[in-house]
């Protein structure tokens, strides 16, 4: 008898050790799902940050477009520089999005994400830099800046100078010279229009050679404008010498006014931004936004398989 209290001892100890055993086994379980189920989370919210900041990221390259577009566009100085700043704004956003996106991507340790992330980086870089050269071509505005000196100073120097030819016939009249004069006042007022209009077409010019031929010809109207002016000096009585230097002196202000316009035309800066803005800056602007798309996709798909 006296054994059976060290029996029901031996029992207690082992239905204890039992149940601990058991307490530990379900902890453990309970730990591991935990766990798992903590990973799960961890997963699903990193795949769920990385879809936010791709979408983000593609609105703000698109963003940037626009605004640059804008600015190339832009009539004036001004508004040129208020969407250039918009634009880098909103190409600084993609740059933090870039960089926040790098981590996470890192921290998956996903090697096709990763690939697909520095296709993306490499097409970024190219992008930044052709933005950039637009975007400085864009504010300069050359074009237009040349364009407006010849429709204002440009204009008004022509009207000058034909109404002071005009003058002088008027006036040297009584000399008896009109007939003499006639024809070098037409060839003098002609020429001086040819150079006038050879503007537009020198601002428009896509390229050198193109405005090389149209200078060569600004050349020879201008030699006419001179030989005529001689002739008429020589012509000229005492009543209209006067009217004849009021002449040379606006023709002397309109050729100023075209060296600044054919110096300005030849920066071209609004007709190269518009070609890299159309060209290349298109390319590399759809490459990149491919590349956000497959990205995207790639961790869309990987977002479903994880909350399967």
């Amino acid at each position: 008898m006296s054994d059976q209290p060290s029996v029901r001892r031996i029992g207690v100890m082992v239905s204890w050790s039992v149940s601990l055993a058991l307490l530990l086994a379900l902890a453990a379980i309970w730990l591991k799902f935990h766990n798992a189920t903590i990973q799960i989370e961890d997963v699903v919210g990193n795949l769920a940050r990385k879809n936010q900041i791709l979408s983000q990221m593609k609105a703000d390259l698109l963003r940037s477009v626009e605004f640059e577009k804008s600015a190339v566009l832009s009539e004036s100085d001004e508004e040129s520089e208020v969407f250039a700043a918009q634009s880098l704004q909103a190409i600084a956003a993609v740059e933090r999005n870039r960089i926040e996106l790098s981590k996470l991507i890192e921290s998956s340790k996903n090697d096709d994400e990763m690939k697909s992330f520095q296709e993306f980086s490499q097409c970024w870089t190219e992008f930044q830099k052709t933005e950039q050269i637009v975007l400085n071509l864009a504010v300069q505005n050359t074009n237009l800046k040349a364009a407006r000196l010849s429709q204002t100073e440009a204009n008004d120097d022509v009207q000058r100078f034909v109404h002071d030819l005009a003058e002088l016939i008027v006036t040297d009249a009584a000399a008896g010279n009109c007939e003499q004069m006639a024809m070098p006042v037409f060839h003098a007022v002609t020429s001086c229009l040819r150079i006038h209009y050879l503007h537009t077409p020198h601002i428009k010019a896509a390229g050198d050679r193109e405005m090389d031929q149209i200078e060569a010809e600004m050349k020879d109207n201008n030699g006419t404008v001179e030989r005529s002016l001689d002739v008429l000096t020589e012509l000229a009585g005492e009543r209209g010498r006067a009217a004849l230097q009021d002449a040379r002196t606006a023709y002397a202000d309109f050729i100023k006014v075209t060296e600044e316009v054919v110096r300005l035309s030849r920066q071209n800066t609004n007709v190269k931004s518009r070609e890299l803005s159309l060209g290349r800056k298109h390319a590399v602007t759809a490459e990149c936004e491919g590349i956000l798309t497959g990205l995207q996709e790639m961790v869309q798909s990987k977002t479903f398989k994880a909350t399967r």
